[in-house]
């Protein structure tokens, strides 16, 4: 099982040069390679601790694969606005992480939603994609085939 461990910035680490997420996997990717930044169930007992080396690595797959599926799109992705809708996994933090490296706008959708609850919030963040699995990109489909959402709506799985 992991252990929670607090790591302190170091003597010439300004934290307010951290103004955006992704400069915290990165910048501890540098500072503290070998210590874990963060732990992860894998199951209901046991624990994965992930260092800032590896969150770095991790991240920046899963940021070149983003990348390259938005291009293939024809998407610019500086612009965009992003809709991940699921439960909790390390691969959903992932993905979150991987956008903001992309500078993508991101917002976490809850797949409890009822359908005015996604068509509110998909219209109102001025959504462009949705990033989904199961029964939310089974709902978000049915939304978009049936008009409830704009006709540029992209949907992922």
């Amino acid at each position: 099982m992991g252990s929670v461990g607090v790591i302190e910035p170091t003597e010439h680490e300004d934290l307010r040069l951290f103004t955006t997420l992704n400069d915290l996997p990165e910048t501890r990717a540098l500072t503290h390679p070998d210590r874990p930044l963060i732990s992860y169930s894998k199951n209901e007992t046991d624990l994965v601790d992930y260092t800032g080396a590896e969150l770095d690595q991790l991240t920046r797959r899963v940021a070149v694969h983003a990348a390259q599926a938005l291009g293939e799109l024809g998407l610019s992705q500086r612009k965009l606005v992003v809709a991940i809708v699921g439960i909790s996994s390390f691969e959903y933090y992932l993905t979150f992480l991987a956008l903001q490296r992309l500078g993508v706008t991101t917002v976490f959708i809850s797949p409890r939603l009822a359908d005015p609850g996604y068509i509110h919030l998909l219209k109102e963040t001025r959504c462009d994609i949705a990033i989904a699995s199961g029964p939310s990109f089974t709902t978000l489909e049915r939304l978009r085939k049936n008009g409830s959402l704009p006709d540029s709506f992209t949907l992922l799985p």
